[in-house]
Order: structure tokens, then sequence, then C-alpha cells
């Protein structure tokens, strides 16, 4: 493939985590390669990688975006609803998030890092943006919202697993809005609220 010009540094980056994007969404993590990003983009794969510095850091920036995005769906909650509703308003949106995004979302958990490498800035400030999302609602329920916020995540990813894997049933329920519901309700009554 010959060399392009056709498009800045920057636009290459946006429109190979768009077609990244799109692969994993369409075929799954396991079927991602920054090849066939480069064939889609009409681009060489030497391109992507002057672009991103390999392959975790291209991963990275598409994973970025999928925050991004996560962060966006959950600011459409009603901006005055407070406290334990805004919680349970949370999980609903980070679990419909998740069941409309279902191979994006996994690709973040299933994408490991070398263990000599440390996540950069720009991405633990994402993963913090949504963390703080909930400790916003925490806030007025709890003087430790950070530590709080991190559990009740933790129990969502693990309700969203269950629910990508069709392994929901296997816990006797069959519906996860309503588990995410009877967990948060249970947890926060436990914090005497």
């Amino acid at each position: 493939m010959a060399r392009r010009a056709d498009h800045s540094r920057d636009e290459i980056k946006t429109l190979a985590i768009a077609a990244g994007s799109t692969l994993i969404q369409e075929h799954g993590y396991t079927n991602f390669s920054a090849r066939k990003v480069a064939a889609v983009i009409g681009y060489t794969v030497g391109t992507l990688y002057n672009v991103f510095s390999d392959q975790h850091d291209f991963i990275l920036h598409i994973n970025g975006v999928t925050l991004e995005g996560m962060q966006q769906h959950l600011t459409t909650i009603d901006s005055t609803i407070y406290g334990a509703e805004r919680i349970h308003a949370l999980a609903t949106q980070y679990l419909i998030y998740v069941s409309e995004h279902p191979a994006l979302w996994q690709t973040i958990f299933a994408h490991v890092m070398p263990p000599e490498r440390m996540l950069p800035d720009w991405y633990t400030q994402k993963i913090n943006s949504l963390f703080s999302s909930l400790e916003q609602a925490l806030i007025v329920l709890t003087p430790e919202p950070h530590a709080h916020a991190r559990i009740i995540w933790s129990a969502l990813h693990g309700m969203s697993l269950l629910l990508l894997t069709h392994k929901i049933t296997t816990v006797g329920v069959q519906d996860v809005q309503a588990l995410a519901a009877r967990f948060i309700q249970t947890y926060l009554k436990g914090l005497s609220i």
C-alpha cells in the first residue's frame, strides 16, 4: 500500500479509533488487529504505529473512547436526582450501556497491559471520572464515597459479566436490572441509610 498524506496525524488517530471500535463491536476483541484496521481506513500498519506506540496504546485509546461514551451515557440522568435514587439510576444506565456495547465493554477488561507498564494518566483520569459520578451520589450518604463507589462498580461489573456471558440465570435471576436494584437497596441499607 502506498504512502498517503490525505489526513493529519490526529485525523488518522480518530479514523483508526473509530474503525477499531467498529471492528471490536462487530467481531469482538479477539478478532481485533491493527492490520485489519489499517485495511479499513486505507493506511499501512506502519502508519498506525507512527500514531500509536504499539497495539497496547492503540487498544487503550479505543477503550478510552468507550469510557468517554459510558460517561456521556451516564450524564443523561436527570440532574435533579440525588442520593440513593441517583445511585439506582447510575446502575440502570451503566447496565444499559453494557448491554448496548457488549464487545467494547468487554475489551476494557479483556485487554491486559504488560506488568511493567503503568496505565497512562489520561486513561486513569477517564476511569476516575466514571467513579466520580457514583462518588458524587454517595457523598450525601456516607463519609467514604470513594471506597463505596468502587464496591458498587465492582458488583455491577460482576453482574454485567454474568449478563454478557448468558449466565445470569445460573445465580437464579432472570433480570439483571432487578438484581442490581436489589443489591444497591441492600448495600445502602447496610450503610444505615
